[in-house]
């Protein structure tokens, strides 16, 4: 490896056809670009970059996956991306006054209709028979 240099996210041949760190050290993007090219002068920030890591060999070996390692912090991002509900996307048709009523209050109008329904849900105690169809247009008519 060379000196003065880490190989973050370049492949072996980016890394060694890199110039000798002693003589870019110090010198700006547009001065390493002037001498090197431009792409040279790419790599170079990137293999000098102090945030840009890549894992070695030996550290994947000692990596776990998150929920062993914080099992707390898993679990709160789970239950923050569900809302802690068991969600399911269902296709459902809905009166065209119904959907333009949540959707002038703005904001997540699917939301505010699951909590209606969420609500309802639990004030009521709901059947558990065989459901009747609504009545059509003709049929009301």
């Amino acid at each position: 490896m060379a000196e003065g240099y880490e190989p973050s996210g370049l492949t072996p041949e980016e890394f060694a056809a890199l110039p000798p760190y002693d003589e870019i050290a110090g010198k700006t993007f547009s001065e390493v670009t002037a001498i090197y090219g431009e792409q040279v002068a790419i790599h170079v920030i990137i293999a000098t970059d102090p945030d840009c890591w890549v894992p070695i060999e030996a550290e994947f070996a000692q990596a776990r996956p998150a929920i062993e390692v914080d099992p707390d912090l898993v679990n709160a991002y789970l239950a923050a991306r569900t809302n802690g509900q068991n969600r399911v996307n269902v296709e459902l048709s809905l009166d065209q006054d119904v959907v333009t009523h949540f959707r002038r209050k703005g904001g997540d109008w699917r939301a505010r209709i699951n909590d209606v329904l969420r609500r309802v849900v639990n004030e009521t105690e709901i059947e558990t028979g065989p459901v009747t169809p609504a009545p059509t247009h003709e049929q009301s008519e």
